[in-house]
């Protein structure tokens, strides 16, 4: 099983599109911050769908109105970036007390085949965290020791010595030839590379060049342009890549073997930020030896001639990446891996009409492990697992439909700021109001309890077009379509929590029919404490 440590926009974050099995989660320890509760409050029901926020100094509350043989869900939220043991976890045990016996929930994952999901599955892997304060990122005050020799694109005849990424800190240097040449981008072929014929590679080579010197230009009206600016002292100065690099400002596509896994398929594609530092840097105590010194995106050749819809999908997820490195982390705002990967699924949801891709072959297919699992990890988690990915997922897919679509990944992408701050700054822009994250998850809460509210049932608006007349379309999603698994989410009603994960991990429950106008709810836990950090949400429909 591999390991992996995530920490987004880093010197040698190395973002790649995996096909793997479930890592397993890993938290720090639990939270001591515990108190117990002693208030009360009240809440008067006023419509027909209705969520409140339960403090956890909260011991009991009042529902009153028109709420008679209507339904109570409740949902337990930990806001902090620890895990929260099983005993501080609080359960309403007034009115109809839990029934049947309690017992502790052992995770087993569901039997259903997940083989499409794990077939795409991203991942970065991180080898040094630089630090440059806001004033050393500066353009370089004099030339760099050196210009690069431009190299010469000719199609079938040009050559490059790459550096090659085999796995985690191991790189190898690879011939590879240019085959694809246009103004946006070059395609090279690592020439020992088996799974490309060479009758097919100058066809193969040119479908990718076109497909992406196309998507190139939609996808940037959104998400912002790579920079074209590389890193040429460890204080984080800058230099022209038309200066430096030698292939100029254009994206380089690599096809080689990633991670040397052949046939198996365990790596789509990736993109690794070191390749904007000038080798021969020392950052963060380590030295930079392997950047190739330019834009570049690799992408596995046993998959490129496999199967198009997905590497085309997995190219847009890539290069938001390196478009976010060069809008956020070139300018100094500091991004979680969460933020980082919902922001390029959402970029190939946005761009799945535009790709022609079907649902199977986008971060939609993620949805079933969400419905199902949705409790292994924290919404806005550090991305470690299929499951984080499949939360960050639902939770942005949610986000885009309810709030603007691709305005706002747009507001998100330039508004200079990162992770739950901008999110909550880009919805109060596009809604012309003030937001909190929190309020915003309040509402993502009260969707899952109803499907009313949820992404399936709503297009995201369109108020932006590319210039070839694309609007960005992110329809409404049928999850009985996708997931095979029902419109449902997993909600227990008798299991005991032995722990939920920290960064908003969520735990769904059902209470019942409410019996009557007035209810007063009392909450308990193991302990008779319960930990500062933990919400509860009380939905009424």
């Amino acid at each position: 099983m591999k390991r992996l440590l995530f920490v987004c926009f880093v010197a040698f974050s190395l973002v790649a599109c995996q096909f793997d099995e479930e890592d397993s989660f890993e938290s720090p320890s639990s939270s001591s911050a515990t108190i117990t509760p002693s208030n009360s409050a009240s809440f008067s029901v006023s419509s027909n769908s209705e969520i409140y926020t339960v403090d956890a100094s909260v011991a009991s509350v009042t529902l009153s109105g028109d709420i008679s043989g209507k339904n109570l869900y409740y949902a337990m939220v930990n806001t902090s970036s620890n895990e929260i043991s099983g005993k501080y976890v609080r359960y309403i045990v007034s009115q109809n007390a839990r029934s049947a016996a309690v017992v502790s929930r052992n995770i087993t994952h569901d039997t259903h085949s997940h083989a499409d999901e794990e077939f795409f599955t991203c991942h970065h892997e991180d080898d040094i965290t630089p630090v440059f304060s806001a004033s050393s990122a500066r353009a370089a005050a004099s030339e760099p020791a050196r210009k690069a020799h431009r190299i010469e694109e000719v199609p079938f005849e040009s050559k490059k010595t790459l550096f090659l990424s085999e796995y985690k800190d191991s790189s190898i240097k690879k011939s590879a030839t240019l085959y694809a040449v246009n103004e946006i981008c070059n395609v090279w072929i690592v020439d020992d590379e088996k799974h490309i014929p060479q009758s097919k590679r100058k066809e193969v080579a040119e479908t990718y060049a076109q497909k992406f010197a196309k998507m190139h230009p939609v996808v940037c009206k959104v998400f912002g342009k790579e920079s074209d600016l590389i890193y040429v002292t460890s204080e984080g100065d800058f230099a022209s890549m038309n200066e430096f690099s030698e292939t100029g400002t254009k994206v380089n596509i690599v096809m080689y073997d990633l991670y040397n896994d052949g046939i198996s398929g365990k790596v789509i594609g990736m993109f690794s930020n070191r390749d904007y530092f000038k080798n021969g840097l020392t950052v963060s105590g380590k030295e930079i030896d392997s950047s190739n010194e330019g834009k570049y995106l690799y992408i596995d050749s046993y998959l490129a001639t496999k199967n198009l819809e997905y590497t085309l999908s997995t190219i847009a997820h890539e290069f938001q990446h390196m478009i976010n490195f060069s809008v956020k982390a070139m300018n100094q705002q500091a991004s979680d891996s969460n933020f980082n990967e919902m922001l390029s699924m959402l970029c190939e949801d946005m761009m799945q009409e535009y790709l022609n891709v079907q649902d199977a072959y986008t971060p939609k297919n993620r949805l079933r492990r969400f419905l199902s699992h949705y409790y292994d990890a924290g919404i806005r988690g550090q991305a470690t697992s299929l499951q984080s990915y499949s939360n960050a997922y639902a939770f942005g897919a949610w986000l885009a439909r309810q709030y603007g679509g691709a305005a706002l990944i747009k507001e998100m992408m330039s508004n200079g700021k990162a992770n739950n701050e901008c999110i909550a700054a880009a919805v109060s822009a596009i809604e012309g109001r003030a937001f909190t994250f929190d309020d915003l998850f309040q509402e993502f809460i009260a969707a899952c309890f109803d499907g009313e509210l949820s992404a399936r049932n709503k297009d995201a608006p369109q108020t932006i077009r590319s210039e070839d007349g694309y609007d960005y379309p992110m329809r409404n999603i049928n999850l009985t379509e996708i997931t095979n698994l029902g419109e449902t989410m997993t909600i227990f009603e008798n299991d005991a929590i032995t722990e939920i994960a920290p960064s908003y991990g969520i735990f769904l429950k059902t209470f019942g029919e409410i019996d009557g106008n007035t209810v007063t709810l009392s909450f308990n836990s193991d302990s008779g404490k319960t930990n500062s950090s933990l919400l509860m949400y009380i939905y009424v429909k």
